[in-house]
């Protein structure tokens, strides 16, 4: 018979969620049995606590809503995007004769949103966008092959109508500004290609955010996605072991705030000990449950 098994993973980069934890794992027997083939697995049960619990862990997922905060670079992504599109829009939307600054404080958001598919250049960039995210959708390995492609095809329809749908406020909004501002001539291009860019990066960001929120919360879907673009560094943990002839103890000891500021340690109190220390003196430690042996 199997004796217990510890598990004790917090001290990744960043925190994982723990909501999304199965109640059971398999894992390959340590001893075999005289008719266990040589890959036989036996069940184990995963038990409370959870650091940090699972109704934290749920809360801190609406943490993704901030990933253009935690993540800056990110946002160039949307925001080119957001230009590409709007640059495609426009040939596509613009008469043979009249400038652009001329024609687009006439356009509404339906002139905006259909113009995606008046143009073949701005037709092939949003068909692009679709393949892209279609194929990159992440098929459960359950999923027969149409079932899987299906659900790449829904995914990557949905995935391409956000941001097309988002663009035409990003651009009817940078026109209208430009326009009040009474930019004309190359500053009026030039203003709404910079709104274009700032306001579509941070809308971008935030349909982006809002996306991974909704998948993990409503169904369990992208928690790795989630969690590190939160960038969550505490809620770290470790496991201290006292070993007796009595068995092993176990501590289980967590640190909810991971400590940024060090300092060289000039008088350590041994040999032994580390060479830094945080800077605040200690870092806050707390038992995740209480002590057991083995």
């Amino acid at each position: 018979m199997a004796g217990p098994v510890l598990t004790s993973g917090g001290g990744g980069a960043f925190l994982s969620a723990t909501h999304r934890l199965s109640e059971h794992v398999d894992v390959p027997k340590s001893v075999l049995g005289e008719d266990d083939p040589p890959d036989a697995l036996e069940r184990f049960d995963l038990v409370e606590p959870t650091f940090p619990a699972r109704a934290r862990s749920r809360r801190l997922s609406i943490g993704a809503f901030g990933v253009g905060w935690r993540n800056p670079t990110f946002l160039l992504v949307p925001a080119v995007l957001n230009l590409l599109l709007f640059a495609a829009n426009s040939a596509g939307l613009r008469p043979d004769e009249g400038s652009i600054d001329d024609v687009a404080p006439d356009w509404n958001y339906w002139d905006l949103l259909t113009g995606h598919f008046r143009g073949s250049l701005s037709v092939v960039l949003v068909l692009t966008l679709f393949f892209l995210l279609a194929a990159f959708y992440a098929v459960p390995k359950s999923a027969s092959r149409w079932s899987g492609m299906a659900q790449r095809i829904v995914a990557g329809a949905a995935h391409t109508a956000a941001p097309v749908l988002a663009h035409g406020c990003v651009a009817w909004l940078s026109i209208a500004i430009a326009d009040a501002a009474g930019f004309d001539g190359f500053w009026f291009i030039a203003g709404v290609c910079v709104l274009v860019f700032l306001l579509g990066g941070a809308r971008g960001s935030l349909v982006y955010g809002a996306y991974l929120v909704v998948a993990l919360l409503g169904f369990g879907r992208h928690a790795n996605e989630a969690f590190s673009a939160s960038r969550y560094e505490g809620y770290k943990n470790f496991l201290r072991l006292h070993i007796s002839e009595h068995g092993v103890t176990v501590y289980a000891i967590g640190i909810e705030q991971a400590c940024h500021e060090w300092e060289i340690d000039r008088q350590p109190a041994s040999d032994e000990a580390s060479y830094v220390k945080p800077r605040s003196g200690t870092i806050a430690t707390a038992l995740i449950e209480p002590p057991f042996t083995i």
